[in-house]
């Protein structure tokens, strides 16, 4: 037996234990069965949600439970499988039909099954498999409060009178008073025998009418809710003051108050409804928790709550529908008007009405958490994730027990990563518990980005979660989503391949095309249609509507789960129409446009396109998502995104020099995009080599102008590296090299490069060389006015001319100052930026008296003054090698 086998075992029994309560809802209430009887049918639903938590537990790693683990669990539900059908045939024969007593017709069915299938035998031995099962050393799903809730299920059942006595009667029970009595609970007489007359007196006595009118208050009963220590509840003063506002506990009031706390799975709806019925326990006579997750577990909550109000014994004799109506009536007691009634975890409002169980009362209190809001009631709160870093920080510290967190950097890293989700810090701070793990926070950070499920075999499960963990909370509501909406369904999971902000029509609208699947082509070509799948997104509580700019939003540790839960298998199709909706959105753009404000909301989805776990789908780029990809990563080196615009950019050099060859025009291009990526990175080595690349391949002043741009940015790259060398040799190096590319890619004659010579000497502090080659700069921008051309002040952004003069910053790479600015800032009347005590250079008269020479052909000519700087200079250093190396 696999994983699968085992988990479709337990699907059977749950299947058979269901029936079992069906069977008896729909007819008991005719019928009047034994104690017995009743007490088996009431704990059923415990032992069907029993083994529900096992079968959700088991479902994301049914691939690797041992196979003498499945063989073992095999045995188990088989004969646990037979005495539920056992248990079913029972019910079937005993309560459906009307042939004979219900009595006699049990007698029948027992003798017919044989020995040991009395209903509490059949009950005990279920509730033992089940036992085994949910305990055994490879599941291990049951929560603390569901183990007890076995035990004590068996505890009950050795209390409970024996279904048939000695002789095969049903029904009957022996007690001595003043001789023998027999009772026949299900008729509502009782027969007495009394032998101290010695004669026989039978005497009918009709008991009384329940009475479920109010006597005294229950005071708190929460005993069955989920139990989260007090210690480990952080924040949310906020919603519990909204909560307290909405309910108005202290006042008279002449309607039932009633809120729906909204919200998704993990959002800690639950935990919030129950900080307020404690904290607000002074303010209420009576609080209540029931579970509302189905109607079998809802209709025992309120059994317990029957046990809380009323005698034991009378309540014993109710079926489900009069337990919840008697229940009813006591909180619509007009002297009883103080009271919390929370109806948790109604997430399948389509399985059965709720309102069936409102009391009809104008007083009380109600509070429904659910993942749907909008179709349970329109007062709703929505809960949100925390938005305070310092609380989400308590919640890892509390959960760890660790000190100094607060403290750690990488646990606030770790705290922003997880988006305020209390499910994800409260897991992440349990995995950590420092009695329990030597990780750290980097550790966790590290491992949740690799693998998200860092410990598929045994998820770490919180008791206040009910089973529900992290990485399976959101599967129930998928899985409603696929039957009711299918097309929602479709695009929640497509929407892992985009980024979690900014989500918006158009943007879906801009990568459609015929071949999609028929649901996305009619999604993504009529805004309407794609409202509507966006609006029961929103309904379930996937995403979120950013009011401000209309567009949609996925919480982080959702869109987590919807790439490695729902995409375990990376679709392709789904890949390249995400890339291609980014890339349509941004063709046919300025490149220098791009980094631009409106760009931003592509960026999220652009980074999406370089996440680890597409790899396999970008390295498989074809032609026609070139260009595409060699825009995206421009935006996203434009928007400072570098390391993602690398990841790109590397992808794309790869595919052309497999394609078009290393020396290929458009292969080239992209070396000096990449060389300008790396220069933005401060990686001045390998820009240099990614530069070199390309203008290895051409010699002189006639280069192409296509390669113009290369060259000033090799000029440029070499002169920041002068500036930010490590050392005298280091700068002197670079130097020689940035003389050597004046003089071979005819810079003598261009302004702009012999701009970054003189920035470079004055940097050196040579300033001689530094006049002379202002000179030249001026020269070769304009012979005929002999002054600076288009260099503006960055203190008052006026074009400076020669006369007043310019002041260079000898420190920053480009600050160039006028002489009023400069007056300024020598009598510290005001601050020029990050130039505070650095050294500025003054052009000074000696560069205009310099221009002003008849002789200046012969002194400092370019010619004359380019051999003696190389030789100054340039000690014929090896450059750096031109091979076209690529960073990874």
């Amino acid at each position: 037996m696999s994983g699968l086998e085992v988990i479709g075992a337990i699907s059977a029994v749950v299947g058979i234990i269901e029936a079992c309560v069906k069977i008896y809802d729909s007819a008991a209430k005719d019928l009047k069965l034994s104690e017995t009887f009743r007490a088996v049918a009431y704990r059923l639903p415990i032992l069907a949600d029993t083994l529900t938590t096992c079968k959700t537990y088991l479902e994301p790693r049914k691939g690797s439970i041992p196979a003498d683990a499945c063989k073992a669990l095999e045995d188990i539900l088989e004969s646990c499988e037979e005495r539920a059908r056992n248990l079913r045939t029972i019910f079937e024969k005993v309560v459906t039909t009307e042939t004979d007593g219900w009595d006699k017709r049990y007698v029948k069915v027992v003798r017919r099954l044989g020995k040991g299938n009395k209903v509490e035998e059949l009950m005990a031995m279920i509730t033992k498999d089940v036992q085994l099962v949910v305990n055994h050393r490879a599941v291990q799903s049951a929560q603390p409060e569901q183990r007890q809730q076995l035990e004590q299920i068996l505890q009950d059942l050795q209390q409970l009178e024996s279904s048939l006595d000695d002789d095969g009667g049903a029904g009957t029970n022996f007690t001595n008073w003043y001789g023998r009595q027999y009772v026949n609970p299900g008729d509502g007489q009782q027969f007495i025998y009394d032998s101290m007359s010695g004669t026989q007196n039978f005497n009918l006595v009709i008991r009384q009418k329940l009475d479920f009118s109010f006597i005294k208050p229950a005071g708190p009963c929460l005993g069955r809710a989920p139990h989260i220590d007090r210690t480990l509840f952080v924040g949310r003063a906020a919603e519990i003051s909204q909560i307290h506002h909405v309910l108005r506990p202290e006042k008279s009031l002449t309607e039932q108050r009633r809120l729906v706390l909204g919200g998704m799975g993990g959002i800690g709806k639950t935990q919030l409804a129950i900080a307020y019925a404690r904290q607000m326990r002074d303010s209420y006579d009576s609080i209540f928790w029931a579970d509302a997750s189905r109607k079998d577990t809802l209709k025992a909550s309120f059994l317990s709550m029957a046990e809380s109000i009323f005698d034991l014994q009378d309540i014993q004799r109710l079926n489900s529908e009069q337990v919840v109506a008697g229940v009813k009536q006591w909180l619509s007691d007009t002297k009883n008007t103080k009271w919390l009634l929370i109806f948790d975890n109604y997430d399948e409002p389509q399985s059965y009405d709720l309102t069936d169980c409102y009391p009809p009362a104008s007083h009380g209190s109600v509070i429904i958490t659910t993942r749907l809001p909008d179709e349970v009631g329109p007062e709703a709160l929505v809960v949100q994730s925390i938005s305070n870093i310092e609380e989400s920080l308590e919640i890892l510290e509390t959960r760890s027990k660790r000190e100094k967190v607060r403290e750690d950097f990488h646990a606030q890293r770790l705290a922003e990563r997880l988006a305020g989700l209390p499910l994800a810090l409260a897991t992440a701070g349990a995995f950590l518990h420092k009695d329990k793990s030597t990780e750290t926070f980097a550790w966790y950070l590290r491992e949740y980005e690799k693998r998200w499920n860092i410990n598929p075999q045994r998820p770490l499960r919180l008791s206040e979660y009910r089973g529900r963990t992290l990485y399976t909370t959101w599967d129930l509501s998928y899985r409603r989503l696929e039957q009711e909406a299918p097309e929602a369904a479709q695009m929640l999971k497509l929407l892992a391949y985009f980024g979690q902000q900014s989500i918006w029509y158009d943007l879906l609208h801009a990568g459609k095309h015929d071949e999609l699947p028929e649901w996305l082509v009619a999604v993504a070509g009529d805004s309407v249609e794609f409202g509507n799948v966006m609006r029961t997104l929103v309904d379930y509580c996937f995403v979120e509507v950013q009011s401000g700019t209309q567009t949609y939003t996925i919480h982080t540790c959702v869109h987590d789960w919807t790439l490695n839960g729902l995409n375990q298998q990376i679709e392709s199709w789904s890949y390249w129409y995400a890339f291609d909706c980014v890339a349509e959105s941004i063709v046919g753009e300025r490149w220098e446009d791009l980094k631009h404000l409106p760009y931003a909301q592509f960026v999220p989805h652009a980074i999406r396109l370089a996440h680890s776990k597409f790899a396999g789908a970008i390295s498989e780029m074809e032609e026609d998502q070139i260009s595409g990809a060699e825009d995206i990563a421009q935006l996203l080196h434009e928007q400072t995104q570098l390391n993602t615009a690398e990841l790109i950019l590397c992808s794309v050099l790869t595919y052309k020099k497999e394609a078009l060859g290393p020396d290929h025009t458009s292969t080239l291009r992209t070396v000096h995009n990449l060389g300008n990526l790396y220069r933005g990175q401060g990686r001045l080595d390998e820009a240099e080599q990614m530069y070199s690349r390309v203008l290895s391949l051409y010699r002189g002043p006639d280069i192409e102008a296509r390669w113009w741009y290369t060259i000033t940015n090799h000029a440029a790259v070499l002169s920041q590296g002068v500036r930010l060398a490590k050392d005298e040799q280091a700068a002197l190096s670079r130097l020689a090299r940035l003389v050597r590319h004046v003089d071979t890619w005819g810079g003598r004659g261009n302004p702009t490069r012999m701009c970054y010579l003189t920035k470079v000497l004055i940097s050196i502090k040579d300033d001689a060389n530094a006049q002379i080659a202002i000179v030249q700069e001026i020269k070769a921008g304009d012979r005929t006015t002999l002054d600076f051309s288009g260099i503006r002040c960055d203190g008052c952004q006026c074009e400076i001319t020669l006369t007043p003069g310019r002041y260079m910053c000898r420190s920053c790479e480009d600050v160039d100052v006028c002489n009023a600015c400069m007056s300024t800032y020598k009598n510290k009347r005001s601050a020029l930026w990050n130039c505070s005590g650095h050294e500025f250079f003054d052009t000074g008269s000696t560069v205009s008296e310099m221009l002003k020479s008849s002789e200046i052909e012969n002194t400092i000519g370019a010619d004359v003054w380019m051999d003696k700087l190389k030789k100054q200079y340039y000690t014929e250093q090896e450059v750096l090698p031109c091979e076209d190396l690529v960073h990874h």
